[in-house]
C-alpha cells in the first residue's frame, strides 16, 4: 500500500504535465473561479453567519465579484504566467487581483444591498482569495515540477549567493536536487537557505550515509584555489564524485553561468592561483619560429596548442599517436 500510492500520484502529474498549454490555462481559470466563489461563500459565512446572504440579496453581487477577480487576473498575466517559474510577478498579479475583486464586491454591495455591506466583509475575502490562489499556484508548481524520486540527491558546499542560485537552478530542472547546504561559516549554518537547511561540514559523512549520496557540488566560485584545494582534501576521502561551479572570472566574464557544473580540474588542487603567461617572453621564443609539440592531442598538449597559435609561430608541428586526437586538435586550430 505504501508503494502504490507515490506511483498513483506520479502518474497524475504525467497526466497532467502533458496537457497542452490552453488546456492547462482552462483547467487554472476554472481553478481560480471555484476558489473566487468559495472565498466569497466563507465571507459572507464568517461575517453573518449565513453564505446565503449576498446570494439572497442580488445573485450578480456573486457573479459580478467573480468575474472581476478573474477578469483582474488576465489582465494582470496571471494566465500568461508558466507555473514552474512562479515569481514575484506572479504574486503581484495574485494580490492586486484579489483587490480589484474585493472592490467590486465593495462597489456593487453597496449599489444593490440596502444599506451596502461592510468594509471588512470585502477585507475578509480579500485574504482569504490571496492565500486560496496562491496556494493554487503553489500545488500546480509542485504538480509540473519532476518528480524527486527521479533525480539524484546532492549535497551543495557553500550556503552564499553562489550556492542558493545554484540550489534554485537545479530545482527548475536538471537531474539532480539538493537535499542540504554545508557551510564553513557557523553564523549560517542551522538556517534555511533557499528552502534548503545549512549543516555544518562535520555532518556531510552522516549525510552521506543517510541519503546515499554520490554527488557533492561545490559552490565557491570566489574562493583562491588554496581554499578550494583545501576543501577538495577534505572531500576526497569521502568516496564521493566531486563537481564545481566555475571560477568567478568565468562567471563574470559571461564565459559560463552557475548551472554549468564541471568535474574537478587539477588547476582546482594547485593550492595557489595559476600564474599568468607573459606575453613578451612568449613571443620572443614562438613568434617566426617553427614550433613542435609532442602529445599535441593530451589535455596538456592541446593546451600548448591553442596557446602557441596565437603568438603567431612561421610553423606548428604536431606530434600525437593518437590519430583521433591529433584530427581534433588540429580541426579545432585550423578552423579557430
Amino acid at each position: 500500500m505504501t508503494h502504490s500510492t507515490p506511483s498513483r500520484i506520479q502518474r497524475l502529474k504525467t497526466l497532467l504535465v502533458g496537457f497542452p498549454r490552453g488546456a492547462k490555462r482552462l483547467l487554472m481559470v476554472l481553478a481560480d473561479l471555484s476558489v473566487l466563489a468559495v472565498c466569497l461563500w466563507a465571507a459572507f459565512l464568517l461575517k453573518f453567519d449565513s453564505a446565503a446572504a449576498g446570494l439572497k440579496d442580488s445573485p450578480w453581487l456573486y457573479l459580478s465579484t467573480v468575474a472581476s477577480g478573474l477578469a483582474a487576473f488576465a489582465v494582470l498575466g496571471l494566465y500568461r504566467a508558466v507555473v514552474r517559474f512562479i515569481s514575484f510577478r506572479v504574486l503581484f498579479a495574485i494580490f492586486f487581483g484579489a483587490v480589484a475583486s474585493a472592490f467590486c464586491l465593495w462597489l456593487v454591495g453597496d449599489a444593490l444591498v440596502t444599506g451596502g455591506l461592510p468594509v471588512s466583509l470585502s477585507v475578509i475575502y480579500w485574504l482569504s482569495v490571496a492565500m486560496a490562489i496562491t496556494g493554487t499556484r503553489i500545488l500546480a508548481r509542485w504538480v509540473v515540477s519532476p518528480h524527486r524520486d527521479s533525480k539524484l540527491p546532492v549535497v551543495i558546499y557553500g550556503a552564499g549567493e553562489a550556492g542558493a542560485q545554484l540550489a534554485a537552478a537545479l530545482a527548475l530542472g536538471g537531474q539532480m536536487y539538493p537535499i542540504a547546504y554545508v557551510d564553513e561559516k557557523v553564523s549560517l549554518q542551522g538556517a534555511t537557505v533557499a528552502g534548503v537547511r545549512v549543516m555544518s561540514p562535520d555532518r556531510l559523512p552522516t549525510l552521506i550515509k543517510d541519503f546515499a549520496i554520490d554527488h557533492v557540488l561545490l559552490a565557491v566560485p570566489g574562493a583562491s584555489r588554496a581554499r578550494r584545494a583545501k576543501i577538495i582534501e577534505q572531500l576526497v576521502d569521502l568516496g564521493v564524485h566531486l563537481q564545481t561551479v566555475p571560477d568567478l572570472y568565468e562567471i563574470l566574464s559571461g564565459r559560463a553561468s552557475l548551472a554549468d557544473l564541471r568535474d574537478i580540474s587539477v588547476t582546482d588542487l594547485l593550492g595557489r592561483d595559476a600564474v599568468a603567461p607573459q606575453p613578451v617572453l612568449l613571443a620572443a621564443c614562438i613568434s617566426g619560429k617553427s614550433v613542435m609539440v609532442t602529445g599535441a592531442g593530451g589535455s596538456i598538449g592541446s593546451e600548448l596548442c591553442r596557446q602557441i597559435i596565437g603568438q603567431g609561430p612561421k610553423r606548428l608541428v604536431l606530434f600525437e599517436q593518437s590519430e583521433f586526437a591529433l584530427y581534433e586538435i588540429e580541426r579545432e586550430l585550423r578552423l579557430g
